[in-house]
């Protein structure tokens, strides 16, 4: 009964032991995809309206507004980012 009693406790703390391993797992990979997108976000907003980068930056905002894990907030700022690449874009074109 003792050994049932020890190897149903130890079965339990390895069940909690894999839980909470695949939640530590999902934070971080929740945690790396938020800062590869912030990443992108910041290259987005820093390339120049004269650089060929301009056209993919103004992709990359479009995409950073779609992704289902992306914080609301860091939607917001990509939209807002990508509103100021076409009115750059307008005004760019309004010039020439």
């Amino acid at each position: 009964m003792e050994t049932a009693l020890i190897a149903s406790i130890a079965a339990a703390a390895s069940a909690v032991a894999a839980v909470l391993s695949w939640i530590a797992a999902t934070r971080a990979r929740r945690s790396y995809d938020r800062n590869h997108a912030w990443e992108r976000l910041v290259w987005a907003i820093g390339a120049s309206a004269d650089e060929f980068e301009h056209d993919i930056s103004t992709t990359v905002l479009r995409r950073l507004t779609e992704v289902p894990w992306a914080p609301k907030e860091d939607q917001n700022l990509a939209l807002r980012a990508l509103r100021r690449h076409q009115l750059r874009d307008h005004s760019r074109k309004d010039q020439s």
